[in-house]
């Protein structure tokens, strides 16, 4: 997952996941890329105050 703001990434998982726990990340805009079964998903996530 990478954080778009700073363009750094911020979170590696590997193996399988079905949630990510996103809530020490802080707020901003993410792109997630998700790599299964041979297909890439990208995925924009906007992390906000809760």
């Amino acid at each position: 997952m990478y954080w778009i703001s700073p363009g750094r990434k911020v979170l590696e998982l590997k193996g399988n996941k079905s949630q990510i726990n996103i809530e020490a990340l802080e707020q901003g805009i993410y792109q997630l890329q998700i790599i299964s079964e041979g297909k890439i998903i990208r995925v924009s996530l906007l992390k906000m105050k809760s």
